[in-house]
């Protein structure tokens, strides 16, 4: 649900948010840097779903300047989140769309 006195910034709410489910599966943890890269798989489409459950659940995304309490932590100058495959079909043509892209960090 919108976090009306923190627009546009969302919040988990029980009783009042909509359903949302994310699929995660940690992949990789750095010690060094006390990061993870994980899978996530939206299985709703809710606004800031993935970052909002990653907040939710005590692992903001790197460099989330809206979601994450130190953003400027990130060595990188953009949000650790890439969309590394895309399925749907073409709402003209009803055609099979799939676009894959290797996650550049």
């Amino acid at each position: 649900i919108t976090d009306w006195e923190n627009r546009p910034r969302q919040i988990v709410h029980f009783e009042l948010g909509k359903h949302a489910k994310t699929l995660f599966q940690p992949l990789l943890y750095d010690e060094k840097t006390d990061q993870s890269r994980v899978l996530l798989e939206p299985v709703t489409g809710r606004s800031h779903q993935l970052r909002v459950h990653m907040m939710h659940i005590g692992h903001p995304i790197m460099g989330d300047k809206l979601y994450h309490p130190e953003p400027k932590r990130f060595h990188l100058n953009r949000m650790a989140l890439h969309a590394a495959y895309l399925a749907f079909q073409h709402p003209l043509n009803g055609t099979d769309v799939v676009i894959e892209s290797q996650v550049p960090f």
